[in-house]
């Protein structure tokens, strides 16, 4: 839909033609031209609206298609004739479908037999891409016939010529400098981030694994999801990180995305030794340390309902019993068990941690 509106804006804004608008989007003059009879018939006017988003564009385009009338059979030309014979020094495909056309005058017209070949030869063979070392090989490249240079004299001076030709089609430039852009199709990944240039960019969280389009520019990253724009970050350098907007992310993401494993163990510490020891524990039981998070910021955490003493109290208790979660704290907590001594009186000493001490995994 980006390249209808680039359509449409040259014609009705520049009143470029078919051939001129073609050149510029990098379509066929038939594709310009089709379009813009769609768009005739849909009654759409210049510029867009913004609520004409790219699906409600394409709705009414396709709408305004009607009903296509079947093609009448034609002789088909010998395109692998056609495709040798496009290899002679000055052959261009007018030159072939003129002598088809003289042959079979019902036969394609010109733009028709352009797209067939051009359709015939995207199913040719792959080729292969090469890497060649500076100076290794010397290719010599066939650019054409030169062109001839005819000075004619006129009568009057540039500036004349200029002052009556030019001036009058120039325009004011534009109030914004214009800004390089490049379009590239890439896809979220399940973490919600797209990959341009070795780097990564969020989007919001809702848009994982969806096909959007990214505009890169010198120093912006702009990333559109069916022609609305859902992600604006500064473009940063093709270092393997991330970049991601808080806003983005899932409120669940969100709650521990400023946490680290040293933080935590910092903020246990501070809230007792029998606190830290806990957390520690609980972040070396997990596969991966980030598992344990939520466990250790909810006992952490703690310390706003119950106060230091007594959750430090707690994680001791939960200790001594070989507990490992915050259910089991906070348990402890609210039934006072924190205040009460251990059966087997051990509450008061510090717990015993040693790397030669074997729990219950060594024998399983």
């Amino acid at each position: 839909m980006r390249r209808v509106r680039e359509i449409l804006r040259y014609r009705f804004e520049q009143g470029l033609g078919h051939k001129s608008i073609a050149i510029r989007v990098g379509a066929a003059p038939s594709t310009v031209r089709e379009t813009l009879r769609r768009a005739a018939i849909a009654e759409l006017s210049w510029p867009l609206g913004d609520d004409v988003s790219d699906a409600v564009l394409e709705g009414a385009l396709h709408k305004a298609a009607g009903t296509k009338t079947g093609h009448r059979r034609s002789p088909e030309p010998d395109w692998a004739l056609v495709h040798r014979e496009l290899k002679r020094k000055h052959m261009t495909l007018q030159i072939p479908w003129d002598e088809y056309i003289s042959r079979h005058p019902d036969g394609y017209r010109c733009s028709r037999y352009c797209d067939l070949y051009c359709g015939w030869a995207m199913k040719l063979p792959v080729t292969m891409r090469q890497d060649h070392a500076a100076g290794d090989k010397l290719f010599v490249d066939y650019a054409g016939d030169t062109v001839k240079r005819v000075l004619r004299r006129v009568g009057v001076t540039r500036r004349q010529l200029f002052d009556e030709l030019d001036r009058p089609a120039l325009r004011p430039l534009p109030v914004e400098r214009y800004v390089f852009a490049e379009w590239r199709i890439r896809r979220a990944g399940l973490d919600y981030h797209v990959e341009i240039e070795r780097h990564y960019y969020s989007v919001p969280y809702r848009f994982a694994r969806e096909q959007v389009e990214a505009r890169i520019t010198a120093n912006t990253i702009e990333i559109f999801h069916k022609g609305e724009r859902i992600a604006a970050h500064r473009r940063s350098s093709g270092n393997g990180k991330h970049t991601t907007i808080p806003d983005h992310m899932p409120s669940a993401h969100r709650r521990f995305a400023d946490w680290t494993i040293e933080r935590i163990q910092r903020e246990a510490s501070a809230m007792g030794p029998n606190v830290a020891l806990l957390c520690e524990r609980i972040l070396a039981d997990r596969p991966h340390p980030e598992q344990g998070f939520r466990a250790c910021l909810g006992i952490i955490r703690l310390n706003k309902s119950f106060g230091r003493d007594r959750v430090n109290g707690a994680c001791g208790r939960a200790l001594e019993i070989g507990a490992r979660t915050y259910g089991s704290v906070r348990s402890i907590l609210d039934n006072h068990l924190d205040r009460t001594t251990a059966p087997n009186g051990s509450a008061s000493h510090e717990p015993i941690h040693h790397a030669n001490i074997r729990g219950p995994r060594y024998y399983h």
